[in-house]
């Protein structure tokens, strides 16, 4: 179930740095005007929703491990909440419990945001940057 998290993860990673690379080859196989417009409107959703996934992964997984030990997270207390859990994994239900609160993932989310916001234009620059030393047709 680790191992299922880890690749989601680093899935999401890779695909959120490719992104702008993919839509730079797109248009100029198809023969559209890439500008900076143009490469922020097609990639900048997509990363958006690989960035939302990647903030909603985690609490969705400790959620979904939390159903799967029987424990009741309406409990008012440690002894209420895991009293459907089994004896051994009482103690790793409660870690997993605490372990979700904290700032919730729209708020992790917009955090990731920020930053992200300019990568495609800096994706754009070097391309064209590129292109221009080493004479290439690809823009």
């Amino acid at each position: 179930m680790e191992s299922l998290d880890v690749i989601i993860t680093k899935a999401c990673f890779i695909l959120i740095i490719v992104t702008p690379f993919l839509i730079v080859v797109f248009c100029s196989k198809a023969n559209i005007q890439s500008g900076f417009i143009a490469i922020n409107v097609l990639s900048l959703p997509i990363m958006f929703a690989l960035i939302a996934l990647i903030a909603y992964w985690p609490h969705f997984y400790v959620d979904y491990r939390l159903e799967l030990l029987g424990f009741d997270q309406m409990g008012m207390s440690d002894v209420e909440r895991t009293m459907n859990v089994q004896p051994e994994f009482r103690e790793e239900a409660n870690k997993l419990f605490w372990l979700n609160m904290g700032i919730g993932w729209p708020l992790a989310a917009m955090m990731m945001f920020a930053p992200t916001i300019i990568y495609p234009s800096i994706v754009m620059i070097v391309v064209k940057i590129i292109n221009r030393v080493f004479k290439l047709e690809f823009l």
